[in-house]
């Protein structure tokens, strides 16, 4: 089921495709959450969203941002990215992409070799910068890049990992009393066919007039 904010997003996106796109793209969203295991982070979730679009041939664009108010939770970071990858492709950074003030450390893909904690076995991991200072993904901070690979497309991520069935999972650390928990999102949210029947609804409606 999608939520009441997933909905408005997925509204809004269709009337700007039926105001003028030339043809529908399809966008991927996470809502991180859920908790997986170890501890619940501060502020009120979701705690960090990820949209995933294609770009290029071969290549999707990657935007994630940290909704806890930075403000309040100052320690507070993104760690850890996990993604799956199906059928595998290895993913890798396209040079020069990655845009905002978080630095991107690393970037790997391996056929469920990638721990994502709790047993979990990942395909894909986007490591940010750990040491404290600017560099971290913190709250109220947006960073996007993209990956590229022979083939890929935004669909590529739609899978699940082996071990809980988790679609994505994230390492979020410096919650109060300098504890850490990883979380997850329970449905992504793929706005193609939606957005696509809400176009045709709308277009409906228009004829009838």
């Amino acid at each position: 089921m999608f939520n009441l904010k997933t909905v408005a997003v997925i509204a809004l996106a269709s009337t700007a495709l039926f105001m003028g796109s030339q043809r529908a793209e399809a966008i991927i969203i996470f809502n991180f959450d859920t908790v997986y295991t170890g501890f619940t982070p501060d502020g009120p979730p979701a705690w960090a969203t990820l949209t995933i679009v294609d770009f290029a041939a071969d290549e999707v664009k990657m935007t994630l941002s940290a909704n806890w108010d930075g403000s309040l939770y100052p320690a507070q970071f993104i760690r850890d990215l996990y993604l799956n990858i199906s059928p595998f492709l290895n993913a890798t950074l396209v040079s020069g992409s990655v845009s905002g003030p978080a630095v991107i450390s690393g970037v790997s893909s391996s056929l469920d070799g990638i721990n994502g904690g709790a047993g979990t076995s990942y395909d894909h991991r986007v490591d940010f910068q750990v040491a404290g200072g600017p560099g971290r993904l913190t709250g109220g901070e947006t960073v996007s890049w993209r990956v590229t690979a022979p083939g890929l497309t935004e669909a590529h991520f739609l899978a699940t990992e082996p071990g809980q069935g988790l679609e994505a999972g994230m390492h979020i650390q410096g919650i109060t009393g300098g504890l850490s928990g990883h979380v997850t999102t329970p449905e992504p949210a793929s706005l193609f066919g939606i957005a696509s029947g809400l176009i045709a609804l709308a277009r409906a409606r228009r004829n009838r007039k």
